[in-house]
């Protein structure tokens, strides 16, 4: 909050404005990616929710990706895990895969439930980090920091929201992940 403070009172960023604002959002998600963790059988409130309200909200972290959202659905979720698995998302197409640009697409598909495709134009995964992308607790190149551990938590809190959550890391350009969830209660 004191980093948005000084951006709104200098009226301009500067690169460490920048790396501070980028700091706290990526402390912000491994708290919430951990406190989820640590409550895997943790009741979620599912309610109907606007999944372009979701992501609408999320983007808003992520102000130097452009993220196009087309298409309308409403999803029954936990607005808070959502927008984590959301948030994760973004998170890693900025910071990973360099994105600039993320283009989300809603829409209906059989049997009452809302297709959400997140398609990064980053740089894509290589086949060895495709393969451990989800899984928890994957060394990183950084030697004590992790990679994975987002979209495992992410996939643990779509099942519990009764949904599928898969991606597609062809080693080329961009990154696709789909999420499907109910419409409504069965």
């Amino acid at each position: 909050l004191q980093a948005l403070g000084l951006q709104e009172e200098l009226g301009a960023t500067s690169p460490t404005l920048d790396r501070l604002l980028t700091d706290a959002l990526r402390l912000k998600l491994q708290l919430e990616n951990s406190l989820f963790f640590a409550q895997p059988d943790g009741r979620l409130w599912l309610q109907r929710l606007n999944g372009r309200e979701q992501v609408a909200r999320v983007a808003l972290d992520f102000p130097g990706l452009a993220v196009n959202i087309t298409g309308q659905g409403f999803v029954l979720g936990d607005s808070r895990a959502l927008q984590s698995v959301f948030r994760n998302v973004l998170h890693n197409a900025v910071a990973h895969g360099e994105a600039s640009r993320m283009d989300v697409t809603i829409s209906s598909v059989a049997r009452g439930r809302v297709s959400i495709r997140l398609a990064d134009d980053g740089k894509g995964a290589t086949p060895d980090v495709a393969r451990t992308i989800g899984a928890p607790f994957v060394p990183g190149k950084s030697g004590g920091r992790y990679s994975g551990f987002g979209l495992f938590v992410s996939q643990k809190l779509v099942s519990r929201m009764h949904g599928r959550l898969s991606w597609r890391a062809s080693g080329g350009p961009g990154f696709v992940v789909d999420l499907e969830l109910p419409e409504r209660e069965a």
